[in-house]
């Protein structure tokens, strides 16, 4: 008994050691990292301490569910070799289990993906820090056949093989009397229409491959929006490569995700825990390569061929990878541990963590808002790194790293750390990759043309109405240096009062524009006004009406049940016409030689000189995304182009028809075209709508299906001449109605007469909808992602009262008091 009592009593004494030395060491540890208990640092540490990570060699168990033993287990074990996996593709060949040693020569390997509908920093980032690693070999990427020329020449100067992508009907329809795609979408691509579209890159890569006969390296194949190079993936120092090689996730990120367990669940009737491959990065020999394309096209036909292997979610091409992994039918594969020495490493699942877990902390620690919260630098941010070294992520410089410290080669998913990280990203010099100026082949000139590998369907030469878009001087460029004297502004002004004038002319020529501006206005436009754009130097337009020639064949009535049109142009809808009668101006403008700005007038004002110092270089035209969360999915777009084309621009960003740039020769043009293809529409039915905004529908439709080729299209926010901020506008007002609903009980008309929470004197947009990024500046003017001031800002009534009457209407800047001394005065 007493040896019992002393052996408890040790044991106790022991567990008593144990405990303090836990308390100790976690001191010692809080005391170096100098930080408290609750912060997202030490949370992760602790959560994230070495775990035991089970090897891809181990014996799976899966649990596949029966009628008599729904939890039966059954082993499987992924060494064992087959010669055919269940879709039938051969597998036995030794010389897929070889291995590829470059010594560090990477001239021969190949890197491939796709990209489509992304703007030019995706490209940059992705193949600028790929070729700046040192990086020799091949890059392919499969682009949309509509893709910019700004564009394509970067992937020419990157030494870039560029695969077109051809849209094209599926063939894989319900076995029922729905002749449909399963996912209610009916675009596959053009040479796998037996898949789903985002499925295709797997075969079409094998195409690809195959093709390109000097790709005899290893290959990279990887998703390209989320991934960065630190250090070139074949270079010196690069593990050899053996067969095919499947990157872990983090540990803590299992098939029991429901992106995998769900669909092997209902598919396969198997369940299993392992780590998770992501099927957005694989590696492997030319040959392991090609296998594993071929074993991945001929499970994913069995998966579309068998109604309840049908899902309706993007991601199911990692269930079917981690499936064939794991089941053994991918014997010449082995499995990577995330940040242990191999190619790629996959971020996302702690990005994700930590981004959460840091919001949370500030917000109950520090008691930040929710929007504070996600644009607020992590712990340690300075000017050489985005966090500090202590979350053990990254080095001193910011770049991610290997659990053993190296400096990790490719890193996958990088937007999961949110804005803080991609806001420092987007300064650095690795992913900035700005193109030299290409000359395009001119006549006369001695330039080699372009070695674009392009399908002959995608070289326009000719819009669907027969306009000619072949002259290369569509894409030349133009260079102001900061002197706006030549340029021109142009809009559509009919019926407003002189407010709206003073506001849009009066902030442009107080940005020290010198350019032209010419303002089309009613007959009737007022003795008040017309002094006014004396006195501003506006060339007015006076317009005249008359009756339509476009008539329903019966009845000769109008289409719309309207009688005017604008006499120039009474073949087209009245609201079309500023169009071709832009057009018009511009060609009797003689001295308009420099670029041009269409905009719309009584929703638009100017912050900065739109073609003064610092504006960018204008080349070609130029077209504006909304808001990322506004697409071509919305029925603006998507129901004129559905009804009248036949085809659907599927989530691709919305491009506003309100305002447009480009040099004279581009934007005469462009102009053309839009007009061209509105006699078009007018004179189909079904292309016939009453309603007022299907010149966007057209805008988007000629830039999306490559009819402007000369066109590029540029992102919200992100540097360019105009910011159109209509969609973030109806959001806060949206959330601010909400907010006072709950909490005040306003209805909305009453709510939108009060200030945005924490609107001063100087800002009307106030803290609280200042969302993960600075909107405005401390005078209340609108910003661009970088923090510098925006020029030209577009349908800014969207933010509603509480900009307009509590802020705009009592701001000097846009009262333009010192020319109303003028008017009246003839």
């Amino acid at each position: 008994m007493a040896t019992i009592t002393q052996r408890t009593s040790r044991w106790k004494q022991k567990r008593k050691l144990h405990a303090l030395f836990g308390m100790l060491a976690l001191l010692v540890v809080l005391m170096l990292l100098k930080t408290d208990p609750a912060s997202p640092r030490m949370i992760l540490l602790l959560e994230y301490e070495d775990t035991t990570r089970v090897t891809a060699t181990e014996p799976v168990t899966v649990e596949k569910p029966s009628k008599t033993s729904p939890s039966a287990p059954l082993s499987i074990t992924t060494s064992s070799i087959l010669q055919y996996t269940n879709a039938g593709v051969d597998v036995s060949d030794p010389t897929l289990w070889d291995g590829d040693d470059l010594h560090g020569d990477s001239s021969t390997a190949t890197v491939m993906g796709m990209a489509t509908g992304y703007p030019l920093s995706v490209y940059q980032q992705f193949v600028g820090s790929l070729r700046k690693t040192g990086y020799t070999g091949h890059i392919i990427l499969g682009v949309a056949s509509d893709t910019n020329r700004t564009i394509l020449d970067y992937l020419v100067y990157r030494n870039v093989t560029v695969k077109f992508i051809q849209p094209g009907p599926c063939t894989y329809v319900q076995p029922a009397d729905v002749a449909d795609d399963i996912f209610k979408k009916t675009v596959c691509d053009i040479h796998y229409p037996d898949i789903k579209v985002r499925w295709s890159r797997f075969p079409l890569q094998a195409d690809w491959l195959k093709e390109c006969s000097t790709c005899t390296g290893p290959v990279l194949t990887m998703d390209v929006r989320d991934s960065i190079f630190q250090q070139d993936p074949f270079g010196p120092g690069s593990p050899v490569v053996r067969g095919l090689h499947v990157f872990e996730e983090d540990p803590t990120q299992t098939t029991l995700h429901w992106l995998t367990r769900w669909p092997l669940q209902e598919c396969q009737g198997l369940t299993f825990e392992k780590p998770m491959l992501c099927s957005g990065t694989t590696i492997g020999t030319r040959r392991a390569m090609l296998k594993y394309f071929e074993v991945m096209y001929a499970e994913m036909k069995v998966w579309i061929a068998d109604e309840k292997c049908r899902f309706n979610i993007d991601g199911d091409d990692q269930s079917i990878h981690n499936y064939l992994f794991y089941t053994g039918q991918l014997p010449f594969a082995q499995a990577i541990k995330n940040r242990s020495g191999g190619i790629v490493n996959t971020v996302g699942k702690i990005g994700a963590d930590l981004r959460k877990k840091y919001i949370q902390y500030l917000q109950n620690v520090h008691h930040l808002s929710p929007s504070d919260a996600a644009k607020h630098p992590y712990e340690g941010a300075s000017e050489t790194t985005w966090i500090s070294v202590a979350f053990n992520l990254t080095n001193e410089k910011g770049q991610f790293i290997e659990y053993d410290g190296s400096v990790s080669r490719v890193v996958h998913q990088i937007d999961r750390f949110g804005v803080p990280f991609l806001m420092w990203l987007d300064q650095q010099a690795f992913v900035k990759d700005d193109i030299p100026i290409l000359n395009l082949q001119l006549e006369g000139s001695q330039q080699e043309p372009l070695d674009i590998e392009r399908e002959a369907s995608s070289l326009r030469r000719v819009t669907e109405t027969g306009v000619s878009i072949s002259d290369p001087k569509l894409w030349e460029g133009e260079d102001l240096q900061g002197d706006s004297s030549t340029a021109t502004v142009m809009g559509m002004a009919t019926g407003y009062p002189l407010s709206v004038y003073q506001r849009f002319v009066g902030t442009l020529r107080k940005t020290g524009y010198k350019g032209r501006i010419i303002l089309g206005v009613a007959s009737d436009a007022s003795p008040e006004i017309l002094d006014y754009f004396k006195a501003r130097n506006v060339t007015p337009k006076i317009l005249h009406w008359s009756n339509c020639t476009y008539r329903k064949m019966e009845s000769q009535e109008d289409i719309f049940g309207k009688t005017t049109c604008e006499e120039h142009y009474p073949d087209i809808k009245i609201r079309w016409s500023r169009f071709p009668l832009q057009a018009d101006w511009l060609r009797e403008c003689t001295e308009c030689t420099g670029p041009v700005l269409v905009t719309d007038v009584r929703d638009t004002y100017f912050q900065q000189d739109p073609f003064g110092y610092g504006s960018p270089l204008v080349k070609g035209l130029q077209v504006f995304e909304e808001h990322p969360s506004q697409t071509t999915d919305h029925w603006i777009t998507d129901g004129p182009i559905s009804k009248c084309k036949g085809m659907k621009l599927q989530n691709l960003p919305m491009l506003c028809s309100g305002t447009t740039v480009g040099t004279r020769i581009a934007m005469l043009k462009y102009l053309e075209i839009m007009y061209e293809e509105m006699k078009g529409w007018i004179s189909d039915e079904k292309c016939r709508f009453d309603m007022d905004g299907d010149d966007q529908s057209i805008h988007n439709y000629l830039f999306y299906t490559g009819q402007l080729p000369f066109a590029q299209s540029i992102a919200f926010r992100c540097g360019g001449i105009v910011t159109t901020v209509g969609k973030l506008g109806a959001m806060v007002v949206k959330a601010h109605a909400s907010h006072l609903l709950e909490t005040q009980g306003w209805e909305k008309g009453r709510a939108m007469w009060q200030p945005f929470p924490g609107a001063t004197s100087t800002n009307w947009v106030g803290a609280a909808y200042n969302l993960t990024e600075n909107l405005t500046d401390a005078q209340g003017f609108f910003l661009e992602h970088d923090g510098s001031r925006s020029r030209v800002i577009h349908q800014w009534d969207r933010f509603g009262r509480p900009l307009l009457n509590l802020w705009m209407d009592k701001n000097p800047y846009f009262q333009d008091d010192d020319v109303a001394v003028v008017v009246g005065k003839r």
